[in-house]
């Protein structure tokens, strides 16, 4: 494997995700790796409001995708305070399934569908959306994969590395921190 090629890549940041950032995580309460994925698909529904900007633009998109914006007010702290009863309601969910149920029946969409979202080529060259959380939404997705598969320490670990992504104005972790103070 040269150090150039993408499987290269993989080993490396594998290597430091389960050497540097995960240490100490066998025998996870499966409370802690549910409360931080309620934490993130909040996030990104809280983020998808944003698809406003994409109407604005006359950017042609799925109708599917006006739930967000019809549901949750422009302003960020409003839509994340509009959001906290249903993260404390995903938040006691007893599975993943059941966290990502608990916005698809508000809302409408799936995890999937908001990977598309931010997938939408209409936010190419904007300061907000799609363009910088599409890779949060794949990394979010893959944690509902990894719990699907039950790997619950590599979904724990994955999560640490969500946290330290960056998005238009800083990393995940911030964000989170910044909504949690409206």
């Amino acid at each position: 494997m040269n150090k150039t090629s993408k499987g290269y890549m993989v080993a490396i940041l594998k290597h430091y995700c389960y050497n540097f950032a995960c240490r100490g995580l066998s025998g996870l309460d499966d409370k802690v790796i549910l409360s931080a994925f309620a934490d993130l698909l909040t996030l990104l529904y809280h983020e998808g409001r944003n698809v406003r900007h994409l109407v604005k633009k006359d950017t042609t998109i799925n109708p599917k995708f006006l739930s967000l914006r019809d549901r949750l007010p422009t302003n960020r702290c409003k839509a994340w305070n509009e959001l906290r009863s249903l993260r404390l309601e995903a938040g006691e969910a007893r599975s993943h399934k059941e966290i990502e149920f608990t916005f698809k029946r508000r809302f409408k969409l799936t995890l999937d569908d908001l990977v598309d979202l931010f997938a939408h080529p209409g936010w190419k060259g904007t300061l907000y959306g799609g363009n910088a959380w599409l890779p949060i939404a794949r990394k979010v997705r893959e944690v509902s994969d990894l719990l699907d598969s039950g790997k619950k320490e590599e979904a724990n670990c994955l999560v640490s590395v969500i946290l330290e992504m960056s998005h238009n104005t800083g990393k995940v972790s911030a964000k989170l921190k910044n909504l949690d103070s409206c």
